[in-house]
């Protein structure tokens, strides 16, 4: 009875490890932030940008084959940014309309 336990524990184990590892690894996870554009560089290729209600300003390093001439001071954008902290895509933010 025991052995059979141990056994059924034991395959479970090995069964559920490898599936819990390919969770918990990075592979290049991008995540989106966005603010109001208070300066674009295109020479050092950074951007900053302010957001929440205090303005805080955050300076990202940007892709070099991400076009900045279409950048422009004061508009609001969304940001894929990599692990890295390199921005990755800048989309323009688009407010929802509602339903009336």
């Amino acid at each position: 009875m025991n052995k059979k336990l141990l056994l059924t524990l034991a395959t479970i184990t090995a069964l559920a490890l490898p599936s819990f590892a390919a969770k918990t690894e990075k592979e290049g996870k991008k995540e989106h932030a966005g603010g109001i554009v208070k300066s674009v560089n295109a020479e050092s290729h950074t951007l900053t940008v302010a957001r929440g209600k205090k303005d805080k300003t955050e300076t990202y390093k940007v892709g070099k084959d991400v076009d900045l001439s279409k950048v422009k001071t004061g508009e609001m954008v969304k940001l894929k940014v990599s692990d890295d902290n390199v921005v990755q895509e800048i989309t323009p933010f688009e407010k929802k309309k509602k339903d009336k």
